[in-house]
Parts: structure tokens; C-alpha cells; sequence
């Protein structure tokens, strides 16, 4: 394994690791139906006036509290593990086109330009940053603004996400994607309303333009809705980290619920709504219907988390029973008695526009995964890397692609993180689903530098990028992206998004960001680093680039 990572590290070049025999899925599926029906109004009139800045967000506030007792306690198992798998690939960060040129000459960078920063976005402790790409527009979200831009930087429109929805609470965890395939053309978000313990509210915010190119945030271009964020089964619990999919005549939107009392976890909790309605919107915003879905079996049952939702770029096939499903990828959650696993949760949604909708669930027993170690930075904490959910998963056909962070091993025994991508193929044999793992790379940028936080985005013909942010002892906060040409079978280098230039405080941004282009071919990708802030205090900054894998 020494020789095979170190030619990796001098040569370049990989074989494209896919399974000679596709891993296949492990355990007959388990369906779930609706525990209950919301029906939405869209919210009418202008943006409300904001609440201060310095807003409590107590129910995050808890439920980190609770959260980080056991990511600590899984951090240091992690440290002492001598279970991590071996790297499959070296790939040490390159330099950013703009100071030394392509990382290498298989792709391309169309366009690279500064996104939203600390004094822009809002003065947030960490910016949570992804992108959406339409025809002609550039949205980039981060935990409290948004900014729409043309393709090539200039900006349209900056608002606050509290304005936007026209909350006067304010938002988090934003969420946004183009949904190019469909005879409506639009831009999604999903925010969350952050939770107050007090009066126990929580709600869940989704936006949708009424066009495919939008040339502002204001309310007449945009339909919004609130979801009850609460879920009472039987503890009243808040939503927390919203992902997002979309697929034929579907959206699903997954969320965990945390309780009020205590910010202990309550249960991960799926809704679907009839994509063909919210998108038909010219006119007129209409009413929704939104099906809601329990994911675990039992309230308080913790295996059972963070359900990445899938965003399909084409459509999955249908089967006898199965119309236009969509997909949501998982692993499961990890405890100081399981700080490691080696099971992947395939769930789909299907039959949601004809108001029958139904949740399969299925196990697959596939790579191994524990929690990644906090990163180290020059002079400064170590930080925040979370833990090793799936980040975010996109699809083209039956094929779906997960990204996630996790510990890894490499050739001088020591511990890191490294990003694992994974493919798997779904199908349905004799009416139940089935699923399988056709390919699994884990790579890193080698001892003592720390890969997490990585998102994907794949094309129409299977290539893949990824965004992922970097640290080590010598480097600071940065981000950095790398692709997958599966025609050529190569995953050659690292190049960096934004090198990050100053020692921050240990927060950073839960996630990155990775769409694909309106064409299925090219890649738009954001990422944070290190920056001073006007003020001279070392903040973040996001970079936007689009490439040509």
C-alpha cells in the first residue's frame, strides 16, 4: 500500500475504483407512510422588518450542547482507532488557477469570482455555502444572505434570507439547486426558521422562483412558503439541518427534529411535495400539499439520521408501482458503542404527485466510516469537522453519487480525514427496491492534512466534481476542489478554490457547495476560507468557480 499511494502522489494518475462485483443491497426494504398531511399557503405581501442580529438561536444553541458531548468522546475513539481504512488515493492540494495555473490539464476553470464574505453575508459566525446555477443566474446561499449573480460575478441582488422569506426570525442552514429537468424550470431554497426554545416554534422556509432566471429577490418573483417545523410524536421536537431534492414531479425535503426540552434527538423526519404544482407558478403561486414522513420506527431512536436528499439532474425510472421516485442516501448514526459502521441507507420516495406517496427504506453493507478528527490550522484551534454523514448527493438516472467525510489511515500509520465517494445503482426486482455500491474512492491530501465538508455534483455522462475544504499545520482554513472523468478513468489532482490567509476561530461552515450546470456538463462549486474581515479580524470568504471536467 506504501508504493501504491506514493506513485499515486508522484504519477497523477488512478484506475477508476470500480467493483469488480457491484456491492449489493443487504436486507429487504422496510415501508413507511405519511404520519400526517400539512397543507401550505404561499405567504403574501412584502418582506417584514428583520429581528436583530444578535438573536438567541437558542435552539441550535442546545442542540450543539447535547451534540458535541458525544462528538467529542467519538473524536478521541477516533484518534486511538486502529480500525480507519487505508487511503485509496493521495492527492495533496494544488494552487489555485489564478497564482499557478490548472492543477492539471483535464480540466478546465470557466470562471472563478468572489462570492458573499463575513461583512456581506451578514456578520455570521460560519457561512454554510452552496450554489445554484439556472440559465443566466448564480445563486449563492449562505446561513443568513443570499446573492444572485450573472454568470459572470456581477451581482444583482443581495438580501438577507430572514428578508427574503419575510420572516422576522432569523435563518440558517440554507439549502438551494436549479431543478433544470422538468417543462418549469426553477431555483429552490430551503432555509431554516432558527427554533426558540421558549415558545417552542420552529419552522422550515421554501422558496421558488416563478421563472428559471430571476433578475432579483423580491417578492413578486419568488413564491414562499412556511413548513411547520414542529414535530410532536410524542415529545414536541424543532427541525434542524434541511437537505433538499427534487426529482421528476417530486420535491422531498429531510430533516432531523431535535427536542425542545433537552436538544436530545427526536427523530429524522421526511416531507414530499408534487413538484409538477409548486413549479407551475407563473401566474399565480399555489396551495401544496406536503406528506410527511417519520423515518425511524420509534420517536427517540437515533440510528436513523441525516437523510441526504437526492438531486436528480435526469429522472430515475419508474417501475410496476413505483412512479417518478426520488432518493435519499444515509449512513448511520455513531455512538461511543458503535463509533463505527460500515451500513448505507438507500431510502426512496415514490407515487408522490398521484397523493399516494410511500418511503422504502433499504440497508446496504458496504465501505467502512467513523468520525473525522478536528482539523489542525496554523497557531490557532483545531477546527470543527463534525462527523460523517453524507454531505450531499446528486444523481443522473439510476445512478446516485454521495459524498462524505471520515477517518482515514495512511502509509506512516497515522490518523486523517479524507473524502469518500461512492456510486450506487438503484433498481427495483420483483416489486421491492434494490441497490448497490459500483464505486468507492477514499482520498486525502496525506498526513497531517485534513479533507472535509465535501459536496458533488455529477454531469449527464457520469463525470463528478467535488468541493471540500482543507486545513493543516502549515495551512489555513481553505477550500479546494477535484474531478472524476469515469470516460478516462482518472481522478488526477487537487486544485485549490481559495487559500485562506489567517488563523480563525474553530467554527467553519457545515457545508460546501456543487451543482451542475443548466448544460449537464459543467461544474459551478463554492467554497470558504480564512479571511480578514474589514474590520482586520480574521473571518471567511467564499469563492465561486465553475470547470469543465
Amino acid at each position: 500500500m506504501v508504493n501504491r499511494l506514493l506513485w499515486f502522489a508522484v504519477g497523477g494518475l488512478m484506475s477508476l475504483a470500480t467493483l469488480a462485483s457491484p456491492i449489493p443491497s443487504a436486507a429487504a426494504p422496510r415501508t413507511i407512510y405519511p404520519s400526517s398531511v400539512e397543507q401550505l399557503d404561499p405567504i403574501v405581501g412584502s418582506q417584514v422588518t428583520e429581528s436583530s442580529k444578535g438573536e438567541a438561536e437558542d435552539g441550535e444553541a442546545i442542540v450543539n450542547q447535547a451534540r458535541e458531548v458525544l462528538l467529542r468522546q467519538l473524536k478521541k475513539l477516533s484518534a486511538a482507532s486502529t480500525t480507519a481504512p487505508v487511503a485509496d488515493l493521495l492527492l495533496p492540494p494544488g494552487p489555485a488557477p489564478t497564482s499557478g495555473g490548472p492543477r492539471f490539464a483535464s480540466s478546465t476553470v470557466l470562471n472563478s469570482f468572489s462570492g458573499l464574505d463575513f461583512d456581506a453575508g451578514g456578520s455570521i459566525l460560519r457561512p454554510d455555502t452552496n450554489v445554484a446555477k439556472s440559465g443566466t443566474r448564480v445563486l449563492e446561499a449562505v446561513n443568513s444572505t443570499l446573492r444572485l449573480f450573472n454568470v459572470s460575478g456581477g451581482t444583482l441582488a443581495t438580501m438577507s434570507t430572514a428578508a427574503f422569506v419575510g420572516s422576522a426570525t432569523s435563518m440558517t442552514d440554507p439549502r438551494v439547486f436549479y431543478d433544470g429537468n422538468s417543462a418549469n424550470p426553477r431555483l429552490f431554497l430551503v432555509v431554516l426558521e432558527s427554533a426558540n426554545v421558549g415558545t417552542k416554534s420552529s419552522g422550515i422556509w421554501l422558496a421558488v422562483s416563478r421563472s428559471p432566471n430571476p433578475s432579483d429577490l423580491q417578492p413578486a418573483s419568488w413564491c414562499r412558503y412556511r413548513i411547520n417545523g414542529v414535530y410532536n410524536a410524542p415529545d414536541a421536537a424543532f427541525a434542524d439541518f434541511p437537505t433538499l431534492g427534487v426529482g421528476a414531479d417530486a420535491v422531498v425535503l429531510a430533516a432531523n427534529h431535535y427536542r425542545f426540552a433537552n436538544g436530545e434527538f427526536g427523530a429524522a423526519v421526511v416531507r414530499a411535495i408534487n413538484k409538477t404544482v409548486i413549479e407551475n407558478n407563473a401566474g399565480s403561486c399555489p396551495s401544496l400539499t406536503s406528506f410527511t414522513f417519520q423515518a425511524s420506527p420509534t420517536f427517540g431512536d437515533t440510528d436513523a439520521q441525516t437523510l441526504q436528499a437526492v438531486q436528480h439532474y435526469t429522472s430515475p425510472s419508474s417501475f410496476p408501482g413505483t412512479t417518478n421516485p426520488v432518493y435519499l442516501i444515509s449512513t448511520q448514526a455513531l455512538t461511543v458503542q458503535k463509533p463505527g459502521s460500515g451500513v448505507w441507507r438507500v431510502w426512496r420516495v415514490r407515487n408522490v404527485a398521484s397523493g399516494t406517496p410511500v418511503l422504502n427504506v433499504l440497508d446496504v453493507t458496504s465501505f467502512f466510516y467513523q468520525t473525522p478528527l478536528d482539523a489542525s490550522q496554523p497557531n490557532g484551534p483545531l477546527l470543527r469537522t463534525l462527523d460523517s454523514r453524507v454531505h450531499q448527493a446528486g444523481g443522473v438516472g439510476n445512478s446516485i453519487w454521495a459524498v462524505q467525510s471520515t477517518l482515514c489511515t495512511w502509509y506512516d500509520g497515522s490518523n486523517g480525514d479524507c473524502v469518500r465517494v461512492m456510486r450506487f445503482d438503484v433498481n427495483q426486482v420483483s416489486g421491492q427496491l434494490t441497490a448497490s455500491v459500483s464505486y468507492q474512492l477514499l482520498f486525502g491530501g496525506g498526513p497531517g492534512v485534513y479533507y472535509w465538508m465535501p459536496s458533488v455534483a455529477v454531469s449527464s455522462v457520469q463525470k463528478v466534481g467535488t468541493a471540500f475544504q482543507y486545513s493543516s499545520g502549515t495551512s489555513y482554513l481553505s477550500s479546494a476542489w477535484t474531478a472524476l472523468d469515469a470516460s478516462t478513468n482518472q481522478f488526477p489532482g487537487v486544485t485549490t478554490i481559495l487559500a485562506g490567509t489567517c488563523t480563525t476561530q474553530a467554527q467553519t461552515g457545515d457545508y460546501t457547495g456543487a451543482t451542475t450546470n443548466d448544460d449537464l456538463v459543467s461544474f459551478w462549486l463554492a467554497g470558504e476560507a480564512s479571511a480578514p474581515n474589514g474590520g482586520g479580524i480574521c473571518e471567511w470568504k467564499t469563492q465561486i468557480v465553475q470547470i469543465n471536467p
